[in-house]
């Protein structure tokens, strides 16, 4: 229970929306309950209010929006490697994952390393097939990119394979 608290309090939208809701409360706390508020000062609270209400829900909507998909677009496959939209999980040298889509299922077929990331945040991706009916792993990638997802994970069929080619211990 604890922790959903402290989830709750370190979430910015609750403390944005707990300073937007303290504005107005502030600025009428001013006035003894007594007093009338000018109807110039309550418009403008209002104002505010339905100012700050619209942008919350639009910066709500933008953010649904922008939601990180874990999977890498490509652009083509051309000069034996795949070119793909670089995103922060990439990095030189890091690895990636080729799955084909059959109907709801991905199928591994290969990895990949990403040998470099261009200025114009381009990674040049170089492919390995892990599939012997896949001997050009390159062109299949071109024939069939929009059934293709490339995903920055590493499997641990991948990681096996990978401590095998390299003479270290298959555990």
């Amino acid at each position: 229970m604890i922790i959903i608290i402290k989830k709750f309090i370190k979430d910015w939208s609750n403390l944005l929306s707990f300073g937007i809701a303290l504005i107005p409360s502030v600025l009428l706390y001013f006035f003894p309950p007594d007093q009338d508020v000018p109807f110039a000062l309550f418009a403008l609270v209002v104002l505010v209010s339905l100012v700050l209400l619209w942008l919350c829900i639009k910066l709500l909507l933008d953010s649904k929006e922008r939601e990180i998909t874990p999977s890498i677009p490509i652009i083509e496959c051309t000069h034996n490697c795949c070119l793909c939209k670089s995103n922060d999980f990439l990095s030189h040298n890091s690895y990636v994952t080729f799955y084909e889509k059959i109907r709801d299922y991905e199928a591994l077929i290969g990895y990949g390393i990403v040998s470099t990331i261009t200025s114009h945040h381009i990674a040049q991706i170089d492919a390995v097939s892990l599939k012997s009916d896949i001997p050009d792993i390159i062109s299949y990638i071109d024939n069939h990119q929009n059934n293709i997802i490339v995903k920055p994970t590493v499997t641990p069929d991948i990681i096996n394979r990978l401590t095998t080619n390299a003479g270290g211990n298959n555990q």
